[in-house]
């Protein structure tokens, strides 16, 4: 909106990555979560290693989670613009200050939402594939623990 780049927009801009990262986390867990459901309990796998699903188990993660998630990110992300749009736009007097804060959240917020509901998934299952493909290469076993089976004769 042409103003320089000044603390007030800085702290904005930390307050905007705290957001993002707090989304995105969440988003991460809820697919991880959907996914160790399809698993099951009874498979001995930790939790902190990757699972090598099926695709359509992987995708069926990504959209569940996607549609549980969608409406707290939207949200969230539609009343912290409507409650800053006042500051960022309309402020007068002692709290024109705080406009630059504002406006960096308000903008990077919306931005950041888009990236949350539809650049995440996409990454989340690229890097997915590229697990699955050096897996293959390195010859690790289908749960993806990297041990051999004990039954194998390798």
């Amino acid at each position: 909106m042409g103003e320089p780049m000044g603390l007030m927009s800085i702290m904005g801009t930390v307050a905007l990555a705290g957001i993002v990262v707090n989304n995105s986390v969440v988003f991460v867990d809820f697919i991880n979560q959907y996914r160790h459901q399809a698993v099951g309990a009874h498979h001995s796998q930790s939790r902190s290693q990757p699972l090598l699903l099926p695709p359509m188990v992987r995708w069926r993660s990504i959209l569940q989670s996607a549609s549980t998630r969608f409406r707290p990110v939207f949200l969230t992300s539609a009343t912290t613009v409507v409650g800053l749009a006042s500051i960022a736009f309309f402020s007068s007097g002692q709290e024109k200050f705080l406009a630059p804060m504002a406006q960096a959240i308000v903008f990077g917020l919306v931005f950041a939402t888009l990236i949350t509901l539809i650049l995440i998934p996409c990454l989340y299952s690229v890097l997915d594939d590229l697990h699955r493909v050096a897996a293959r290469i390195l010859g690790s076993d289908s749960d993806g623990s990297g041990r051999k089976q004990a039954g194998s004769l390798q």
